[in-house]
């Protein structure tokens, strides 16, 4: 079977490997959509500390659509669609994979790929807003509206709060923001986006900021825009370690600091599968571009550089 292999950073090889052998209660998948997360294409094309190369061929790609080849478990039969779990499942760029029960969920078969593969990411989401408070009637900020900044966007404007600022760099994304439920819109290269917020609460600063980007300067710039004894949810991966965080200032302002990365098979997941094949949330369409698996560098590339419109990218062995 054929894989995306990422040698070293910037440096990416289609690989022929071993069919994956499946084994009791377990199924056989094909690859059907892959999409890149933020938290990709860093590892794809610089690298990280944390990150030994080369990587097992797949990964780091986490959100994944397959279809079920063959099956030892009667819940799933072929043709199904399933999205994998992430952990453990970080190697979508495997064009085969087997998978245990508890390693995917089925998905409704008359909803486009591109609409369900995003149960992955937003039930990330789903885990960290699971965290929050009450937040009927709060005033929050997003720094960041790729399409993780985006879902957070959605579940503020569903869980009832009442100002929705986000941030961005790209017009275009600010317009898709504003089009799924921010109430105020700023473009962080134009304008000053302290003055911004402290100008929409009288100088008193959000309730809630959400960090969806992953550098340093937008972790610190949190701190600046809530309000002392406010809520910061940091949820980008940063793109270097170590982060130089001003923690004394998160100390001294009695800031409570909400984490997140991976999510519960049912309460996140599986949540997120059913608000979307339901129609309760209703997603846009994030994934903007779908290219061939063998274009997977261009793909990260584009991903880094925000040309294009793109907001999401979808790779697919047989396109």
């Amino acid at each position: 079977m054929r894989a995306v292999q990422i040698v070293e950073p910037g440096k990416l090889e289609m690989i022929e490997m071993p069919m994956p052998v499946q084994g009791k209660e377990q199924v056989l998948t094909r690859t059907a959509l892959v999409s890149i997360c933020g938290s990709d294409w860093p590892v794809a094309l610089y690298g990280r500390p944390d990150v030994t190369y080369p990587l097992d061929p797949g990964r780091p790609c986490h959100e994944i659509v397959s279809i079920v080849e063959s099956s030892d478990l009667s819940e799933f039969k072929p043709g199904d669609r399933v999205l994998s779990i992430a952990p453990p499942a970080y190697d979508g760029l495997r064009e085969y994979h087997v998978r245990g029960r508890h390693e995917i969920i089925k998905l409704p078969p008359d909803r486009p790929l591109e609409e369900v593969i995003l149960s992955q990411p937003l039930g990330v989401v789903l885990r960290v807003c699971r965290k929050w408070p009450n937040i009927l009637g709060w005033t929050a900020v997003v720094i960041g509206q790729g399409s993780i900044g985006m879902m957070f966007t959605l579940m503020l404007r569903m869980l009832g709060a009442r100002k929705i600022i986000t941030l961005d760099l790209e017009d275009y994304r600010l317009a898709m923001s504003r089009a799924i439920g921010a109430t105020h819109t700023l473009n962080s290269s134009k304008d000053d986006p302290i003055k911004f917020v402290m100008d929409l609460t009288d100088g008193i600063g959000a309730d809630m900021v959400i960090e969806a980007v992953g550098v340093e300067a937008t972790a610190n710039l949190t701190i600046q825009l809530v309000k002392r004894g406010g809520y910061v949810t940091m949820y980008g991966i940063q793109k270097e370690s170590p982060v130089g965080l001003d923690l004394i200032s998160f100390v001294r302002r009695e800031i409570t600091l909400l984490t997140s990365q991976a999510g519960d098979r049912d309460l996140d997941y599986g949540l997120a599968v059913d608000l979307i094949s339901s129609g309760q949330i209703v997603m846009p369409a994030f994934i903007t571009h779908k290219l061939a698996v063998t274009d997977a560098k261009r793909a990260f590339e584009l991903a880094h550089d925000r040309t294009d419109g793109v907001i999401k990218i979808g790779l697919q062995f047989d396109a």
